[in-house]
């Protein structure tokens, strides 16, 4: 148990604007659009606290375990799609708070409306959410969980669906690595929790 802590960092999905500890816009959480997260933590822990967004968060504590590995994008699949770019150790910084925002990549083809406004954004392929809307979709008579799927996938391997959005998957993550100048890439969340045949 610690007995000192110097701050409280918390780790926060969407858009922040991390120098003034705010949220701008979160696809999957608006409520924290319309609060101060940062003054909300302070009434439990009366401590200074750090806004990071969640896969910049994820990419350093990625970096702390594996320090060799110096240069790569993280993107994590779970409720969005993201990214973060670390570069000789140190987070990629941008004057916009918008980067590493993978998941709101048009996909060719696709009419799903988006939590961000837009339609056909990837993540509305490979988020959880995405995954158990098109494997309900593809078997309207099964039970549609997490568990049912990771099954399904060990038994009858990756179908034409699923074969499609990873492919998505891969375009963005493609285009994206020439653009910022890294080969190493760093896949989290549910979708590299997936049985092997789907990597």
């Amino acid at each position: 148990k610690c007995k000192s802590l110097a701050g409280v960092l918390v780790s926060v999905p969407g858009i922040l604007d991390e120098g003034a500890s705010r949220v701008l816009f979160s696809p999957t959480l608006h409520w924290t659009e319309k609060v101060d997260l940062a003054a909300l933590v302070r009434q439990v822990w009366k401590l200074p606290v750090v806004l990071v967004q969640e896969e910049r968060a994820l990419a350093l504590g990625h970096q702390y375990v594996t320090p060799e590995r110096e240069d790569f994008l993280l993107v994590d699949f779970g409720d969005g799609v993201g990214g973060a770019v670390l570069v000789a150790g140190k987070l990629q910084a941008s004057s916009l708070p918008i980067s590493g925002e993978l998941g709101h990549t048009p996909v060719r083809d696709n009419a799903r409306p988006c939590g961000c406004g837009a339609v056909g954004c990837l993540e509305t392929l490979v988020s959880t959410r995405g995954l158990m809307q098109s494997f309900a979709a593809a078997h309207p008579e099964a039970r549609a969980s997490w568990v049912a799927l990771e099954n399904h996938i060990r038994q009858q391997g990756v179908e034409p669906w699923l074969a499609a959005a990873l492919e998505a998957a891969a375009i963005v993550i493609a285009g994206a690595l020439p653009v910022i100048g890294l080969r190493h890439v760093v896949l989290t969340g549910t979708l590299a929790a997936l049985p092997p045949a789907v990597l």
